[in-house]
């Protein structure tokens, strides 16, 4: 209907030029100068401008318009002779001819694309960093961690330091030599520690206004710390001094849970401190948004929408993605540059997915509320792998992930954490070691080289007081999980299975074979 009416108005507009034969009429001016550009005539007269003289004079753009129309006119009566097959195989040519073109097109973008990348010495050096990094573990990492028995003396170490339970930690990974790192707590404090000495490097105290301070994170080079707590408040410190940097706004209820980008650009020169990708920092909050920071400027950059109930975690890698989990029963993958997002749900279980960590760009372990824990791979909207009643009906608090393996732990409040190897390749969650810990185990982090493993434990849940371990204590646990010999000896194991990565933008996915797929309601992309 609206094509008729546009052949319609076409016509109209050639049969409305050819019988125009006359122009009102108009007055030309002549003006004459001297020498000097001074006016010493002018006068006027007036000129009749005919059919002819207005088609020699019309532009190429009005003759275009005519010969356009022309030619969509005629091809429109020719369409009208055509009998619907024939109408038919003309559309089918025309759609194969669009998507040629469409083709063609986005090739020259991806090669254009892949020139940038090519030239961008940043995004070259993560990803030489992240198979640097990965060539450190080894695929028989699990196989050393059943022989530990960790009720020996020496592996476990337990510190004291907040008076309340902590619910947090972050580790520096800048020195693998030195375990240092930060953890946060309710009494809102922020405990800067040297691990190795088994001491306490300094103490900030009421740092979000003696308010609970629920999350942390350390960038990648390990000078900025990020601290979320019930004040609705993002506060960034200088680990050197521990003062505060910044404040940022934006939340209006408590913030959940941190992650900085992961990355490290010390390897171009000058580039390390000027960077903003590299200091790319995301939130979670109550408020059921994720925002996007830029810590190195303090400036805000973006909010992502879809969470229908509160953010309990985020966690990103190398790529400018980002994973969280919600109440909603939910995972989300953020794609921040396209403005897209993926949706994971679990067909097991529709309660809250409280913990979620990457082992992967690609792979990622959650830890729910009615205690199951689930594998998933980023091209499978459901999970690969599950696992109910992985800590005897508890529910799950924390998940921790040693990155570029398969190796994680997952924490609750049953007396124990459990150590796990997730194989996407063989679909299973396999439980490799129990260590003894009472209380509950509100975050789990691993060290860079997978020696040591830090955890958050407390008397309460770090988001309430919904149960109590009274004879649990408030610290910091320390698990010595491999010495350097063994790791050695790990690395030589001829049962390792490196991946092989090309130069191609899949280059951090180990499983990048399969393709996304849509879910039949529509709810995978978005």
């Amino acid at each position: 209907m609206k094509r008729d009416k546009k052949f319609a108005n076409i016509k109209n507009k050639i049969q409305n030029l050819k019988k125009r034969k006359t122009t009102p009429n108009e007055k030309k001016r002549q003006v004459q100068y001297n020498e000097d550009d001074d006016i010493i005539h002018s006068s006027e007269e007036e000129f009749e401008v005919s059919a002819e003289q207005l088609a020699k004079t019309a532009d190429d753009d009005d003759e275009k318009v005519i010969r356009d129309a022309s030619e969509v006119v005629e091809q429109k009566e020719e369409e009208e002779k055509l009998t619907a097959a024939e109408k038919r195989v003309l559309n089918a040519k025309q759609f194969l001819d669009n998507l040629k073109q469409y083709e063609e097109d986005k090739e020259d973008q991806d090669e254009y694309n892949q020139m940038l990348n090519e030239q961008d010495p940043i995004a070259q050096a993560l990803k030489r960093e992240a198979l640097k990094a990965k060539k450190q573990i080894p695929s028989s990492y699990h196989k050393y961690l059943e022989e530990l028995d960790f009720k020996d003396e020496g592996v476990v170490t337990f510190l004291k330091g907040h008076k309340k339970p902590p619910t947090c930690i972050s580790l520096d990974n800048t020195n693998s030599q030195q375990l240092k790192g930060f953890s946060v707590g309710k009494d809102g404090c922020i405990i800067n520690w040297d691990f190795n000495k088994g001491s306490k490097i300094s103490i900030t105290k009421k740092a979000h206004d003696n308010l609970e301070i629920l999350s942390c994170a350390l960038s990648f080079d390990g000078n900025i710390l990020a601290t979320g707590g019930k004040d609705c408040k993002i506060r960034l410190w200088d680990t050197k001094t521990m003062k505060q940097i910044d404040v940022l706004d934006g939340h209006f209820k408590p913030v959940t849970s941190l992650a900085f980008q992961m990355g490290h650009l010390s390897n171009i020169t000058g580039s390390s401190n000027n960077s903003s990708y590299a200091y790319q920092l995301y939130s979670g909050s109550m408020d059921r948004t994720v925002k996007v920071w830029d810590a190195k400027e303090c400036s805000f950059v973006d909010t992502l929408y879809g969470h229908e109930s509160e953010v309990q975690g985020i966690d990103t890698m190398i790529t400018p993605h980002a994973l969280s989990c919600g109440s909603d029963a939910t995972l989300r993958y953020w794609k921040v540059e396209d403005e897209t997002q993926l949706i994971y749900k679990s067909s097991t279980t529709k309660y809250s997915i409280d913990c979620m960590k990457m082992l992967r760009e690609n792979c990622f372990l959650s830890g729910s509320q009615d205690g199951s824990l689930s594998l998933w791979l980023k091209t499978k909207k459901k999970p690969i792998s599950h696992f109910p009643s992985a800590h005897g009906g508890e529910w799950i608090t924390s998940v921790g992930a040693l990155r570029f393996s398969d190796i994680a732990a997952s924490g609750s409040s049953d007396g124990y954490m459990k150590l796990w190897r997730c194989d996407p390749n063989t679909k299973v969650l396999q439980l490799k070691n129990n260590i003894p810990m009472a209380g509950f185990i509100n975050s789990i982090e691993f060290n860079s080289n997978g020696q040591f493993l830090a955890a958050a434990i407390g008397q309460e849940h770090r988001l309430g007081r919904w149960s109590r371990r009274p004879q649990a204590k408030n610290g910091i646990a320390i698990v010595k999980l491999l010495s350097e010999e063994t790791i050695e000896k790990a690395k030589l194991d001829p049962s390792n299975n490196y991946v092989k990565h090309s130069d191609r933008d899949n280059e951090y996915d180990d499983f990048a074979g399969d393709e996304e797929e849509e879910d039949d309601s529509g709810n995978f992309f978005l």
